[in-house]
Formats: C-alpha cells, sequence, structure tokens
C-alpha cells in the first residue's frame, strides 16, 4: 500500500524552555537508556524521574503486584502517579500519559530504523534468564518467549503492544482503532498515521537515531553540553540460533507487516533532520549493520 501524506517541513527546532517540564518518550531499544542518561547530565533536574514505565507495554497484563517493591516502584499506573513536579521525566510512557500530567510538558523523542528496533527488541529479550527477571514475576513468562523462533515471537498475542508497529502505539494509544491483542489492521494505516504525524507536530525535538547530527542537533536543542554515553547494550545471547534460518518468507513477511507504519514515520523524521538524504538508502545501511550483529549474537561470533 502506498501512503500520499504531508512531508514534515525542515526547520530548526526551537530551543528547550528550562521553565517547563522536558518529557522523553523512550521507545525501546532506540538508544533511549544512553539519551536519558546524557540528558540528565547536561540539565541537572531538581527532580527527575529515569526510566519509568506505565501500561502501555504491558498490554493486558496487570499483575504488578507480584512485582518486587523495586520493579513496582518504577510503573506508574493504578495508584502509583507520576509526580506532578518533575522537571525531568524518561521512559516507556504513552504520549497522552506524559501529556495528561504534564500539559505544559516538552515532549521529545527519538526513532530509530524499525526493523532494527525490532530485532533489537527481540534480542535484548532473548539475553535476559530467569534469575534476572526475578523481580518481575509472571511477566518473565512473556519476556522469555523471546526464546521462540522470530516469527513466533512475532505472531504473539500477548507481546503485540510490543512488537506491532510500537512507535505508533505509543504515540496514539489508548486509540480506538489500535487493538491491544491483535495487530492493526491495515484498512486503518492511513488513519493512524495522519493522527501519528499530527501527533509528532507537537514534539519539540524529534530525530532519528540513524542521524549521525543526532546528538548535535539535540545539544542545539537543550542549549548546553550534550555527550550520549552508550549503556543497555544487548548481550551475547544464550540460545543460539542463526539470524538467516530464522529469516524465512514467512517471518521477512512479518517484520515488514510489524514496522510498517513506524516506517513512513522514520522515513519522513530522516528526511526532514536531513534534508537531501536519501532515506532509503539510510535504511538499507541500517538494517544490514543490524542483521550483521545480530547475526553474531546468535551465534556467539565477535
Amino acid at each position: 500500500m502506498t501512503f500520499v501524506l504531508p512531508i514534515f517541513k525542515h526547520h530548526q527546532p526551537v530551543r528547550r524552555n528550562p521553565h517547563y517540564p522536558l518529557l522523553f518518550l523512550h521507545i525501546p531499544k532506540s538508544a533511549g537508556t544512553s539519551l536519558a542518561t546524557g540528558i540528565q547530565n547536561a540539565i541537572h533536574p531538581n527532580s527527575s524521574i529515569i526510566g519509568g514505565l506505565d501500561g502501555i507495554l504491558f498490554g493486558h497484563f496487570t499483575a504488578f503486584s507480584e512485582f518486587s517493591s523495586i520493579e513496582a516502584s518504577r510503573v506508574y499506573v493504578g495508584q502509583n502517579h507520576l509526580p506532578a513536579q518533575a522537571d525531568l521525566v524518561t521512559g516507556h510512557f504513552s504520549y497522552s500519559h506524559l501529556t495528561k500530567v504534564y500539559p505544559r510538558g516538552q515532549v521529545i523523542t527519538i526513532l530509530r530504523e524499525p526493523t532494527s528496533r525490532l530485532l533489537s527488541h527481540w534480542l535484548f529479550w532473548r539475553s535476559h534468564n530467569r534469575d534476572e527477571l526475578a523481580g518481575v514475576g509472571s511477566w518473565a513468562d512473556i519476556v522469555l518467549r523471546a526464546y521462540d523462533p522470530l516469527g513466533k515471537f512475532l505472531n504473539d498475542r500477548d507481546i503485540y503492544c510490543q512488537t506491532d508497529n510500537l512507535s505508533v502505539r505509543m504515540l496514539l494509544s489508548p486509540h480506538p482503532l489500535i487493538p491491544v491483542q491483535d495487530p492493526i489492521d491495515p484498512h486503518n494505516d492511513t488513519q493512524l498515521l495522519m493522527d501519528a504525524q499530527k501527533t509528532l507536530k507537537r514534539f519539540a525535538f524529534v530525530d532519528v537515531l540513524e542521524n549521525s547530527d543526532m546528538a548535535k542537533n539535540l545539544q542545539d536543542w537543550l542549549g548546553v553540553p550534550f555527550q550520549l554515553p552508550h549503556s543497555n547494550a544487548t548481550r551475547q545471547i544464550n540460545i543460539r540460533s542463526s539470524l538467516c534460518g530464522e529469516l524465512d518468507s514467512e517471518t521477512l513477511s512479518l517484520l515488514e507487516t510489524r514496522t510498517r507504519l513506524d516506517r513512513v514515520l522514520w522515513h519522513e523524521i530522516a528526511r526532514r533532520q536531513q534534508p537531501g538524504i536519501n532515506s532509503h538508502s539510510l535504511e538499507r545501511n541500517a538494517i544490514m549493520r543490524s542483521f550483521s550483529r545480530s547475526e553474531r549474537l546468535l551465534t556467539g561470533g565477535t
């Protein structure tokens, strides 16, 4: 399906206003842990929430009473509310949640090439073992489904909330056209993309991870020196396989389907932030690097 949508006009982002909360919507496996650390070090907030979560990534899972006190304190659902006075909030939150609590907040995000992001997500979960996940109760059973072949993982109803066009889900949920335990219906793609673009236009700063000038652009927007550390990288994988063996025609089709909406947004932002760039070449290079790294991790290579 071809989408004909308005293109974002290139512009220099307005500099951060330090009198308003800075809200970093962290899409998983998009260097968000490193970005959050770098932002915190740059702006020295008085009150911050770093690495929080809400229900957006948990789907229908609600057994948070099983979580350890440390893990439960990070999940802002039910009676655990985000503090109204925080001046920096980073984590896996939906846009609607952040802006409801902080209506004057400046929201920022970084998009990653979607196929690379999804592969990294699968491998990151697969790098964990049950002992490491003891603090999250029965949610561990869901994370450990990453031990399954990639195709089965991408077809798991309990984790469509994390695998099916996650950027669009985090931008728009809750949304009547976005089911929790089903993939998004392609008949609704055009409407959802229009809604997602309208939402992104409200962001104070958006870039793509693959932009070599991303850190400089963020520094310019922050108005203070910024350095991007490296953290939370995926470790070696204990469950061995071969990516080439995983990527049969059905799995490749699922990868395409599960990233189709996010890919449109990523191309738009990549072209906006780097006028004149061939975003399709940028995409191909990112996917090739991701495939190569994934193969090394899965086979235990170096």
